[in-house]
């Protein structure tokens, strides 16, 4: 009897602390996650260090296609340009990052899309990662 009594007075202990600091549990599996209480919302006109790009823009699908020429010269591959699906600028100190999707096809004509990026500097620009998505 005095185990139920300190178990219970143990968990509404948590309860009303985790409630104290905006923190509610969540119990999975047998563990316990604290998670937020409510999250920030997100504001659409804040600036996250990111800006989305047109896939149309002539410029942007040049450098998608920059991207998979070099994939293909560093690991002769022979993968064909199909779409861009994303494109997104990120401004950081080495450089003007672009990520892209991009759709291309292989030998086989089998379709994939894949994760690349490219580092644009004042008179360079680089392939940083290339990969296929799964």
């Amino acid at each position: 009897m005095a185990l139920k009594s300190f178990t219970f007075i143990m968990v509404s202990a948590f309860l009303m602390a985790s409630s104290n600091f905006g923190v509610s549990a969540a119990f999975t599996g047998g563990r316990k996650a604290l998670v937020p209480a409510a999250a920030p919302a997100l504001s659409p006109d804040a600036d996250y260090g990111f800006v989305p790009l047109n896939t149309k823009d002539p410029n942007v699908v040049g450098l998608a296609k920059f991207a998979l020429d070099e994939y293909n010269k560093i690991s002769n591959g022979k993968l064909v340009f199909t779409a861009l699906f994303e494109a997104i600028l990120v401004d950081t100190a080495q450089g003007t990052a672009y990520r892209f999707v991009i759709a291309a096809t292989d030998l086989s004509n089998q379709l994939n899309d894949y994760d690349a990026k490219v580092l644009v500097q004042k008179d360079s620009k680089k392939l940083v990662f290339f990969k296929e998505n799964q």
